[in-house]
């Protein structure tokens, strides 16, 4: 399976002869390889006769044919690559096989806050006590959310390099990590809605109505077609989102969505229908898409973002309102009209119905009462007056 070859040195060591030992085998292929072991290789390893070397050496003979007998070979020197070389490697497969969005938020994660601590270290000498030193470093200056985030990226590409046979096992084990603070959802009032509206240039004075009435993504704002609506039953098919556009021509790319729910079909208010139709009447109608620049060019997300942030200054909103707070109304609405969460999960196109309960189960309001109404009605067709002791009170001191 493996051997020791010991060979002599030229130097001598405190007067006497010194030995190199040189630990051989065959990998899995068949190839030849060795490592050799020096003195002083391994110097927390007891210096019994200054063969502390020797005994590192038996160590990773036995570890190498342990690995070939078990079919779980690791090239020792795989592990060598550092974890920048590999990452970059790992990020032009995300690129080849996920949404460029994807990408980027996994590139700019491991750019600017894992690459600075533990790029150029080899992917082998990277310890659990590594990572969680990693992510202490990052405590002091982002959200819990975000450093779990990175924390998830880097975990990936770990993972990736066991499948790989870089390593052996990945560090990223029982690192322990920040709460992810629920961040709660904020919608805007139909007064809000308005006055972002009125703000709104005229090539998307609609956003606002159709967006609130509707609980579309942003993506899928941008990526709505015309051919998407049909006015006669009053829906829009959700099938598609903006995920680029080209620079020279300004056409729109589309993408699908992560999951199936999210493809689905919307009802559409009367609101939102003359909306619509208003709307279609005063744009140009370039690349089919309802929500264009005013050239027809499609918009992207930068430059959209370079739009509404001088429109919520002039509509007197509170700064740091975003897009997707509009959606956040479309929910709220439907909640606030009695829709059942099976239903609002459905059109908010979330994949489990726990989603939509952590986003928006705060919306919804106390049920104490109604509750017990209910089960007085089922007895006795009442309604109790438990809880109105205050009222009734009053009603005799009149």
């Amino acid at each position: 399976m493996a051997s020791i070859e010991k060979r002599p040195l030229r130097r001598k060591i405190d007067g006497r002869s010194a030995f190199s030992y040189r630990v051989m085998w065959r990998d899995p292929d068949g190839k030849q390889k060795s490592r050799t072991f020096q003195p002083g290789d391994r110097p927390n390893i007891p210096q019994k006769g200054r063969a502390g070397h020797h005994a590192a050496a038996l160590e990773f003979k036995a570890e190498i044919e342990k690995q070939l007998s078990a079919q779980a070979y690791i090239d020792p020197h795989a592990g060598k690559i550092t974890f920048r070389t590999y990452a970059d490697a790992w990020l032009e497969t995300v690129k080849a096989t996920k949404k460029p969005r994807t990408y980027n938020n996994y590139s700019s994660r491991l750019r600017l806050h894992v690459y600075p601590t533990i790029g150029n270290w080899p992917l082998a000498k990277i310890q659990r006590a590594t990572v969680q030193r990693l992510v202490n470093s990052l405590c002091d200056d982002l959200a819990g959310r975000t450093i779990r985030q990175i924390y998830d990226t880097t975990a990936s590409v770990f993972t990736e390099a066991v499948f790989d046979r870089k390593i052996g096992s990945t560090p990223c084990v029982r690192i322990k990590l920040p709460d992810a603070e629920s961040e709660e959802v904020k919608p805007l009032t139909i007064d809000e809605v308005e006055a972002l509206s009125e703000a709104m240039p005229d090539h998307l004075r609609a956003w606002p109505i159709v967006n609130a009435g509707s609980g579309l993504r942003t993506s899928e704002m941008l990526g709505l077609t015309w051919d998407r609506l049909d006015f006669d039953t009053a829906t829009v098919k959700v099938d598609q989102q903006l995920v680029g556009s080209n620079r020279a021509t300004g056409a729109p790319r589309f993408g699908t969505h992560k999951s199936k729910a999210s493809y689905r079909t919307i009802p559409l208010p009367r609101t939102v229908v003359q909306a619509l139709r208003e709307h279609k009447r005063t744009v140009l109608n370039s690349h089919g898409l309802v929500f264009a620049r005013e050239d027809g060019r499609a918009y992207n997300r930068g430059s959209f973002s370079r739009v509404w942030v001088p429109t919520i200054a002039l509509s007197g909103l509170p700064e740091g309102t975003e897009p997707k707070q509009l959606r956040h109304t479309y929910a709220s609405l439907l909640i606030d009209g009695g829709e059942s969460p099976k239903v609002i999960q459905k059109r908010m196109g979330h994949s489990s119905i726990k989603i939509t309960m952590d986003v928006y189960g705060h919306l919804y309001p106390e049920s104490e009462q109604r509750t017990r109404n209910v089960i007085d009605r089922a007895f006795d067709g009442g309604e109790s007056t438990i809880g109105y002791a205050d009222e009734v009170m009053d009603a005799v001191a009149a």
